[in-house]
């Protein structure tokens, strides 16, 4: 009854469900990190465009109550980095340049997830890695964790409310530009490399990696660019 409320709760906020494999599901075709994370049954996408989602409308499957988002129309920042400081400063970055938006977190990991939407079109994701961990913004044909519990058995939570009750038009959009700037600020914050010098394999699936557009940011310019944010604010994610 919570997955189907959830769902059909989201899907009237205007994001698109998706129903993901329970993080303690017994199957033994999965690994420990599709549960959680991977969603149902073949073509998962096509059924996630459809209005409503079938996710949206359907009887959740016994093995599958855990909820994603599609993320199609998105630009979702799933910050992977596990030095919560680092985690505190980019956030901080991103309220500054991209606007404040919910926040996905969990008790046992520092990492957070930010959604916002694509200005244009459905871009799709790219990533930006460095020595403190990696930055992936989501796009289309992907999807996040949104309801219950993460593979680890952690509850998901939300800050100050989630999809369920955030209005997915009152989520800032950002342009593709703004997205570069952003990448291109954070990149010293996390240790990456230059743009072009990436490391291999940093991008997965065969989507689009970057590093951001244009040169890498001063380090003194971004630590003044952090000085003008209220000392509380960084600490507000968690």
């Amino acid at each position: 009854q919570a997955a189907a409320a959830f769902r059909a709760e989201a899907w009237d906020a205007g994001w698109r469900p998706v129903a993901l494999y329970s993080w303690d599901c017994p199957h033994t075709h999965l690994t420990d990190k599709d549960r959680g994370k991977r969603p149902i049954g073949k073509g998962w996408q096509d059924r996630a465009r459809r209005d409503p989602p079938e996710a949206a409308d359907a009887v959740p499957d016994g093995d599958a109550l855990e909820t994603g988002i599609l993320c199609d129309g998105l630009r979702v920042l799933d910050l992977d980095i596990d030095d919560a400081p680092t985690v505190a400063n980019v956030r901080a970055l991103a309220v500054q340049m991209l606007g404040d938006t919910i926040v996905r977190s969990r008790d046992n990991s520092p990492r957070i997830l930010l959604p916002y939407r694509a200005a244009d079109g459905t871009p799709p994701k790219r990533t930006l890695a460095g020595s403190m961990g990696k930055i992936e913004v989501l796009g289309a044909g992907q999807q996040f964790a949104a309801h219950e519990r993460h593979p680890s058995g952690a509850l998901l939570c939300w800050t100050p409310e989630g999809p369920a009750t955030t209005p997915l038009h009152t989520v800032p959009a950002i342009t593709e530009a703004q997205l570069d700037a952003f990448l291109t600020e954070a990149a010293p914050l996390i240790g990456a490399e230059p743009e072009g010098d990436a490391a291999p394999g940093a991008a997965d699936d065969g989507a689009h990696q970057s590093s951001a557009h244009g040169a890498a940011a001063d380090p003194l310019d971004v630590i003044a660019a952090l000085a003008v944010i209220p000392p509380d604010e960084a600490l507000t994610w968690h």
